[in-house]
């Protein structure tokens, strides 16, 4: 066992060893270099606040889902508030298009009979609208145009040379899909063909397929609503 005395020289020489290092980092620092370390340190205490807001908010969610599944495990399987608040969030969620769906529907196809580009007379004669439409109402029920799924917000606009659809642009061919009624829907191709036959007479190719099941992805965008309030 080492004396007090023994035992003050050794911290002694640390701290003279510490004040040396220290004492050489100083000297051999770049002075130029003071600012960009002030600013890597107020970029890492950035890091690190938006790190503890992320590992809040994370822990809100666990708290959350572990309280629904409190009640989901507490509540009485029959309570018939929760059982009509979830088939309205459904039917919501349907309504916004926001699953993926299946079932049977058909598949129409629009393509230049040459090498012009279409797009400029599809969106004057909003064929893409009215086809829409007319398959909405021959039994219709979910829609895509080139995998983007058409809901009641979705916006079909000629920007130069190409059309968007919710800013996206896509090129031909068009391929509008819809999952409905199969009798309906083969019913408006075989009676109600003035469209298509406009269409035919602008210069474009109109291929239509029917499917006995297809999938049509959920809408994956969103569009604030900035300038409305619910009125209570």
């Amino acid at each position: 066992m080492g004396t007090v005395k023994e035992y003050k020289w050794i911290v002694l020489l640390i701290f003279s060893l510490v004040g040396l290092s220290i004492g050489l980092l100083f000297s051999i620092e770049d002075p130029s270099a003071a600012e960009e370390s002030t600013a890597e340190m107020a970029y890492q205490k950035e890091i690190e606040e938006l790190q503890s807001i992320n590992n809040t908010l994370r822990e809100r969610i666990r708290q959350v889902q572990e309280d629904v599944e409190y009640f989901e495990a507490n509540l009485p399987a029959e309570n018939l508030a929760l059982t009509t608040l979830r088939q309205e969030i459904r039917s919501f969620e349907m309504l916004a298009g926001r699953p993926d769906v299946s079932g049977p529907g058909i598949e129409i196809i629009l393509s230049s009979a040459g090498d012009e580009n279409i797009a400029m007379i599809v969106e004057y004669k909003k064929y893409l609208v009215n086809l829409l439409n007319e398959l909405r109402v021959f039994g219709g029920e979910a829609f895509e145009v080139n995998d983007h799924r058409i809901v009641d917000r979705t916006e079909l606009t000629l920007a130069g040379n190409h059309i968007n659809v919710n800013s996206t642009p896509i090129a031909p061919p068009y391929i509008v899909r819809s999952i409905g009624n199969p009798g309906e829907l083969k019913q408006y191709v075989e009676y109600s063909t003035f469209i298509f036959d406009m269409m035919i007479e602008d210069g474009i190719e109109v291929e239509i397929n029917f499917h006995d099941e297809m999938i049509i992805e959920g809408f994956r965008g969103e569009k604030a609503f900035r300038y409305f309030e619910v009125v209570e």
